[in-house]
């Protein structure tokens, strides 16, 4: 799933032309690796309208609105199916009847007890299915062309759970509280005592209250969470707050920007595909696409350990004078016919090639060719060496003797370059005394000279993904097989479970500094910048992501609002729910206990106190409903995400929905439901008393 368009690096000896870069030697890399920014499978990373949209050939990329709106149709219409109604009308009706029953007090023990039973059932096999089947995603529902009755039957029933907790435990409860309550004032002494008296209708408007507020709870919960998944999906996608689609010229790494490598490589053994992001390690920790729960290790000493190398994406050789206009090698050929070219890094970072790509027999040659205007200024960081078929027939060794490397200047001056005397060689074949051998007898690999890279040792220290860290012990390098059949070794210096802006393949990520020279001095133009990324605000700059522009996106999906809107409205309906079950529960005191409070006030308790008492049992009713629902509906917003794997606007979440209950709305929207509850429940006290009438408090 890239996001820039392809760019190769490199000419090819052998059959590049001048300026092209990054092909392979003989059949070797071409190019696939160096400008292919591309994130692998998963369709979070698919660019936005406007972003390139190619596959790593230069394809349009698959676009992921085909899965959405099947997700979305199932969701619209597979909640109307008749298994999910069946099982949702079931649980209603269990819960109902128990609660219904204990507050109208018309069902036996036994039969309160059944039902309980009922709904126990139903939550176990709730649970059940949702340990043996795994979570719900993207996939699954597009798939099963259905809602999953786990989707729709969880918050219900973990807010059931809640309700039926609080019948249970709230009588016994009250009644300890009752026994130790003689010590207390008048009014909390009657409060407790009248709770207690009748402990199941009580738990009952517990209950609930419980219920009510655990699914106000979680929706408020979840809402946030699928809010900030897409916040962290935003960030994901673009890393940084600005994702350039393009390498910036002579861009060097720092704190707030880093040019971005990256490479499609393969574990040897049993192959599996791995891809290399090359990122700054100085601006990895400030990267907004980084989580926290990535790794294990926080990230600012992750980045420590990949021992950064800025200075890597120049590569070490000579420099060619920005007024240079023709480079001359004279060179002495031996053994086989071959192609001779010079490797120039460019001062913008990119690779060239000077000198063409014919095949020279052996003998003494002298190549000549002009220094275009991208070259000058730039470096020679290899003599490159491309053998031709068939061999010498006489001997298995050839010989390349160079002689000093000439420069003629825009004013007609001539100068020596180099004389090579300390280069060495590439990966085969020796130099000394001014003559590089190779063999030439079943020779395969790239063959030349270059000069010292001190960016370029190994092994790369990696972060890797948690299946590449089980593959080598700690400490132990792994070895991947790069594009064209090079290799590379690298050192697993942390694990971490995602990498910015990569799919749900294995990945790694290094320095780019470090990335850069040891593959670019394996073979010129094997690794090329092919993205920038950027640290806070910055002006546009060519294909780009913006991770405010895609959080909007997100916003404004109308899947996500609805999805987001429901939840609101589910809050407020539980809310409203609650407050109701608090006013019911005071009527319901004021009409049966008036003659009991009526006696009462007949010997000399004051209406203030027995007021104070209707209030009082309001407020722990409303209390202690409101604090388990808070607790449920959080205890649900941790686990839901577990359960379904989806995010607000019908896809897989890359990277996964992290739970992030608003702690401070939630308890603040339970103090004030509590508030309410005791304002409305004073209020009906108050009309409960008015008046001197006797038998006001009768009815």
């Amino acid at each position: 799933d890239p996001t820039c368009t392809e760019g190769s690096s490199g000419g090819a000896p052998g059959g590049g032309t001048e300026g092209s870069s990054g092909g392979a030697p003989g059949g070797g890399p071409e190019g696939s690796s160096s400008g292919a920014g591309a994130a692998v499978g998963s369709s979070p990373v698919v660019p936005s309208a406007g972003a390139a949209r190619l596959s790593s050939g230069g394809a349009p990329a698959a676009s992921p609105v085909a899965a959405t709106s099947g997700v979305a149709v199932v969701l619209r219409e597979g909640f109307l199916t008749s298994g999910t109604l069946l099982a949702g009308l079931a649980l209603f009706v269990a819960a109902v009847g128990v609660i219904a029953g204990v507050l109208g007090g018309a069902q036996s023990r036994g039969v309160r007890i059944a039902l309980e039973a009922g709904c126990v059932v139903v939550l176990g096999g709730l649970v059940w299915q949702a340990a043996s089947r795994g979570s719900v995603d993207a996939g699954a529902l597009a798939g099963g062309g259905t809602v999953d009755p786990l989707l729709v039957l969880a918050p219900g029933a973990a807010a059931l759970a809640c309700g039926l907790l609080a019948l249970r435990l709230v009588p016994p409860l009250l009644r300890s509280l009752a026994r130790g309550a003689e010590r207390l004032p008048v009014g909390p002494y009657l409060a407790l005592v009248a709770l207690a008296r009748q402990p199941a209708r009580t738990a009952a408007a517990v209950a609930v209250v419980a219920v009510s507020a655990a699914a106000g709870t979680f929706a408020l919960g979840h809402a946030r969470t699928l809010q900030q998944g897409a916040l962290d999906q935003a960030a994901y996608r673009t890393a940084g707050d600005v994702r350039g689609l393009r390498p910036a010229a002579s861009s060097r790494p720092d704190a707030d920007q880093t040019p971005v490598v990256r490479i499609k490589a393969e574990t040897l053994g049993r192959p599996l595909p791995v891809q290399v992001v090359g990122v700054g390690a100085e601006a990895l920790p400030r990267l907004p696409g980084w989580r926290e729960d990535f790794s294990a290790v926080p990230i600012a000493q992750l980045a420590k350990r990949l021992d950064g190398d800025p200075n890597g994406l120049q590569l070490g050789g000579v420099e060619l004078p920005v007024d240079a206009r023709r480079l001359e090698l004279p060179f002495t050929l031996t053994g086989a016919r071959a192609v001779v070219q010079l490797a120039v890094q460019r001062p913008d970072g990119t690779f060239a090639r000077l000198f063409g790509a014919d095949e020279l027999p052996p003998g003494r040659h002298r190549l000549s060719a002009p220094i275009a205007r991208s070259e000058r200024g730039g470096r020679i960081v290899a003599l490159e060496v491309a053998l031709g078929p068939g061999g010498s027939g006489t001997s298995d060794l050839g010989e390349v003797i160079p002689d000093a490397l000439r420069v003629t200047l825009a004013d007609g001056r001539r100068a020596a370059l180099t004389d090579f005397a300390d280069w060495m060689p590439t990966t085969g074949g020796s130099f000394t005394g001014g003559t590089f051998s190779y063999s030439i007898a079943g020779v395969a690999g790239y063959l030349g000279i270059r000069p010292q890279q001190p960016a370029a040792r190994e092994p790369i220290p990696v972060l890797a993904t948690p299946a590449l860290a089980a593959r080598v012990r700690a400490g132990a390098n792994l070895v991947l097989r790069l594009p064209g059949g090079g290799q590379t070794r690298v050192q697993i210096a942390g694990t971490v479970r995602h990498v910015p802006t990569t799919g749900a393949g294995e990945a790694m990520i290094a320095d780019v500094g470090r990335l850069f020279a040891a593959l670019n001095t394996q073979y010129p133009g094997l690794a090329a910048v092919s993205e920038h990324w950027r640290i806070g605000p910055a002006p546009p700059s060519g294909p780009e992501l913006r991770r405010a522009d895609l959080a909007a996106e997100a916003a404004a999906d109308p899947l996500a609002r609805g999805v987001l809107g429901a939840l609101r409205g589910l809050a407020v309906l539980g809310a409203l729910v609650a407050l109701a079950a608090v006013a019911l529960a005071v009527a319901s005191t004021a009409r049966d206990r008036g003659g009991e409070q009526a006696e009462l006030e007949a010997v000399g308790v004051a209406p203030r106190t027995l007021q104070a008492q209707m209030v009082a049992g309001a407020a722990a009713t409303a209390l202690v409903g409101l604090v388990a629902g808070l607790c449920g509906g959080a205890l649900l917003t941790g686990r839901f995400t577990g359960l379904v794997a989806l995010g607000a606007d019908g896809r897989s979440p890359l990277p996964e929905l992290l739970p992030a209950f608003p702690w401070v709305v939630a308890v603040g929207a339970v103090v004030a439901a509590g508030v309410v509850a005791v304002v409305g429940a004073g209020g009906q006290a108050r009309r409960a008393f008015r008046g001197d009438a006797v038998g006001r408090l009768r009815g």
